[in-house]
């Protein structure tokens, strides 16, 4: 089973664009969506299909950001400066 590649702020407008992008390419992979509103991501998530919603907590000392480790293949980040 392949791990999800994880987008941190993949429901945003970037996020977006690339979580349809990498769908397009690879309809099979799994997709693990996160960011600051869990709620944002579940809804991403549901419609993206074959997708999990995480909070990812940005400002937190955790390591991590609150995610699983070593749970991804990749990581790609779209936050907004």
């Amino acid at each position: 089973m392949t791990k999800p590649v994880l987008l941190i702020g993949g429901y945003g407008v970037a996020g977006r664009k690339a979580a349809l992008q990498l769908r397009k390419r690879q309809p099979d992979l799994p997709l693990a969506i996160a960011g600051r509103d869990l709620e944002k991501a579940q809804v991403w998530a549901a419609e993206l299909g074959n997708a999990t919603a995480y909070h990812a907590d940005l400002k937190s000392a955790l390591p991590n950001l609150g995610l699983p480790h070593g749970a991804f293949s990749a990581m790609a980040t779209f936050l907004m400066d």
